[in-house]
């Protein structure tokens, strides 16, 4: 399993497109993740999309939107056609919340759906054909034309519960509240954290800590802890050649037991799985 870097063919878009064969019982691009979205749309045959630990069929005419950071494979058992789009859309989304850049991932990762699969004609295929047909053609203005559908796209998203909008899911005034805690805990994941000492940070006990975090983001403050810790993990398991006990210390992990049983919750495989897939690619 890799994260894939995508040279995109209009870099003002943030847009990749490409229409590729893929062959009988084949397995295309291996199992990767990137911060775009992406979107496949099948014009023959039939393959199999894995998204994580699951399996969808899709035919001809239909399309699946991928969110971004989800892992993913396509398969298939016969010759089939698909065109895939690749957006960023960090470029067409409002500027982060002032909450941090962990904070909103985990918000995000804990609300929006991971893709969405439709058959057929309908809102998303249309939007999809729109962006083909002016990247292909590349009339007068076809930029800027793609670029409002992409805003189309991102309307569709948060319709379809596919983008969460962190400040309407959450209490402004609560979060700021929690500022000191959120930006000490993610300058210092790796060390040893206390609900008592984080909880001075603004002069509270833990036990008003742990119900303010939960009213303000719906998780837990411990949820938000280790998300902040596997994040730095994943990436060291990706980057590195420290071993995976080592990584789990330097993370914050009490011990490789429950680092092993954290990561695996959460990603769907075992550090050392996670790992050798990454290495395969």
């Amino acid at each position: 399993m890799k994260q894939e870097n995508i040279t995109y063919d209009i870099p003002k878009l943030a847009l990749f497109l490409k229409t590729i064969p893929i062959d009988a019982n084949s397995s295309t691009r291996g199992v990767h993740f990137h911060k775009a979205i992406e979107l496949v749309r099948v014009h023959e045959g039939e393959i199999v999309c894995c998204i994580e630990n699951d399996e969808h069929v899709l035919s001809k005419d239909d399309i699946i939107l991928i969110n971004s950071s989800t892992m993913h494979r396509l398969m298939s058992s016969s010759r089939a056609i698909v065109t895939y789009m690749q957006i960023n859309l960090e470029k067409y989304l409002e500027q982060k919340t002032a909450y941090g850049s962990y904070l909103d991932k985990f918000i995000k990762s804990n609300t929006a759906e991971k893709f969405a699969i439709a058959h057929g004609q309908n809102e998303l295929t249309l939007i999809f054909d729109k962006i083909k047909k002016e990247f292909e053609e590349k009339n007068f203005c076809y930029d800027d034309y793609i670029r409002g559908y992409i805003y189309n796209l991102v309307a569709f998203m948060r319709r379809n519960a596919l983008l969460s909008d962190v400040s309407s899911l959450c209490d402004a005034g609560k979060l700021t509240e929690l500022a000191p805690v959120v930006e000490y805990i993610d300058k210092n994941y790796g060390t040893k954290l206390s609900l008592d000492s984080l909880a001075e940070l603004i002069k509270s006990d833990r036990f008003r800590l742990c119900r303010l975090f939960k009213a303000a983001t719906h998780s837990t403050l411990f949820e938000y802890i280790n998300f902040v810790r596997l994040l730095s993990a994943e990436e060291m398991l990706i980057k590195s050649h420290k071993s995976i006990s080592e990584i789990a210390f330097e993370c914050g992990f009490a011990s490789i037991q429950y680092f092993n049983r954290v990561f695996k919750e959460n990603r769907g495989y075992t550090p050392g799985t996670f790992r050798k897939m990454f290495a395969e690619k």
